[in-house]
């Protein structure tokens, strides 16, 4: 009896390895056990190792609907990223990658992979780029600061435009920021979402020009295409 809760105990310390709580409540099982083998056995004894046998049970099945409930948000989560048509991306308070898509390992990082980005930092993605494609045509991001210090030191959600080469081509992204936190409430890092307006920004900028380059009767259209492309400014 007492080898086959020990056998069901060894099962649930694998279901929650990394929870230090609940293993904590394992180990306060164990050494119940361990207790009652010392002692000579009675009826109450195989009630109680009864009773625990049923707790082991029920603990048991409560990790695993928790197991199964996480597994289901991550795939959710995973393939809503996958799906989105925008980059999205998350990374620890180091700056290093947890998480990128398609999107943007294809659209901007040029990593190839995820398991080629996960661990590593914009600094050393770009000067791979950089490499592989040229100083001049890759410059993503130059210009645009760290954005993401910016994020993790007002603990708020912000928006930028950010811009550069990648692989000799203009591009301009409409980016969202904001902090990411644990179950605790703790800061763990920044998650962000980036949408592919080059073709919209650039179009812009030349219908301001075209109209500056026109009569002062359509000033007044240049100031609201002004006031559209204000909408872009940086943040930093």
């Amino acid at each position: 009896m007492f080898d086959a809760i020990r056998l069901k105990l060894s099962s649930l310390c694998g279901i929650c390895e990394d929870n230090t709580r609940k293993a904590g409540k394992i180990n306060d099982l164990v050494k119940d056990i361990n207790q009652l083998c010392t002692d000579i056995a009675s009826d109450e004894t195989r009630s109680l190792v009864d009773r625990l046998e049923q707790d082991i049970e029920e603990l048991t099945e409560q990790f695993r609907k928790e197991v199964r409930q996480k597994d289901k948000y991550k795939t959710i989560a995973y393939n809503v990223a996958k799906a989105s048509p925008d980059m999205i991306w998350m990374k620890d308070l180091e700056g290093k990658y947890v998480y990128a898509n398609d999107k943007i390992i294809d659209g901007l990082l040029k990593t190839g992979s995820v398991e080629n980005t996960i661990g590593r930092n914009d600094v050393d993605i770009a000067l791979a780029a950089k490499k592989k494609f040229g100083d001049e045509n890759h410059t993503f991001g130059e210009i645009c600061g760290n954005s993401d210090l910016v994020v993790i030191k007002t603990c708020q959600p912000r928006k930028f435009l950010e811009y550069g080469k990648v692989d000799g081509k203009d591009l301009y992204l409409e980016v969202f920021k904001e902090p990411a936190y644990d179950g605790q409430g703790t800061m763990i890092g920044t998650v962000g979402s980036g949408r592919d307006v080059t073709e919209y920004y650039l179009g812009l900028r030349k219908a301001i020009d075209n109209m500056k380059a026109d009569n002062n009767c359509r000033k007044s259209c240049s100031s609201l295409l002004m006031c559209e492309l204000d909408k872009y400014k940086f943040e930093g």
